[in-house]
């Protein structure tokens, strides 16, 4: 039996840790996805969108004012594996 295990994270100006984010788990997991969670439903300016859309990785938005729980909580459901593990754009 083969499991499933998809990364995600939400992110909001991201362009700085994105790239080595991407790298370092790119070869472990299965799927990576990425809730866009600006306030006020903004969309980041230092080119994290682009970087993802480079990288074809599927991104949500959604506004970090509906509050982190709820953003945290939405972005674990984007992933259609059977396991998630949520990380921080700044974590590796």
């Amino acid at each position: 039996m083969t499991v499933s295990i998809g990364l995600v994270a939400n992110v909001y100006n991201e362009a700085n840790a994105l790239p080595g984010w991407i790298e370092t788990h790119l070869p472990f997991f299965d799927d990576i996805r990425v809730m866009h969670a600006g306030p006020g439903g903004e969309y980041s300016t230092d080119g994290t969108i682009e970087i993802l859309k480079k990288w074809n990785i599927p991104v949500e938005y959604c506004s970090i004012d509906e509050g982190f729980g709820v953003v945290r909580t939405r972005t674990m459901r984007m992933s259609p594996c059977e396991y998630v593990m949520l990380l921080d754009a700044d974590e590796r």
